[in-house]
């Protein structure tokens, strides 16, 4: 029968509409792979074992230059904070004298 000889050539042939949704889905999937293949490649060799050695080295080296640096400053940073604050306690304490000054000038 007409039937059987249909079922046993295999499945139909796609509609339109189920066709474009797989090429769609394998365009896509392309994409993605393609996408993902070209950032593989954009990015940088990594280092081996002695480039990552001599920039752990560089990095402390680094380091310990910045913190001898904070160092020799923070002693500059405390005397002139030293300063600031003698310099406002000394015109605090001018202006205190001057007010008392004129408080008392007036009885002579």
């Amino acid at each position: 029968s007409a039937q059987t000889v249909l079922a046993r050539a295999g499945p139909s042939a796609p509609s339109p509409a189920e066709a474009m949704a797989r090429f769609s889905a394998l365009a896509l999937l392309l994409n993605i792979v393609a996408t993902g293949a070209l950032e593989v490649q954009r990015q940088e060799p990594r280092p081996n074992l002695t480039e990552w050695q001599d920039q752990q080295k560089a990095a402390a080296a680094e380091k310990q230059v910045v913190a001898a640096r904070q160092k020799k400053t923070a002693a500059v940073s405390k005397v002139l904070e030293m300063l600031e604050g003698l310099q406002a306690k000394v015109l605090a304490e001018g202006e205190t004298e001057a007010k008392t000054y004129e408080k008392f000038a007036c009885f002579c």
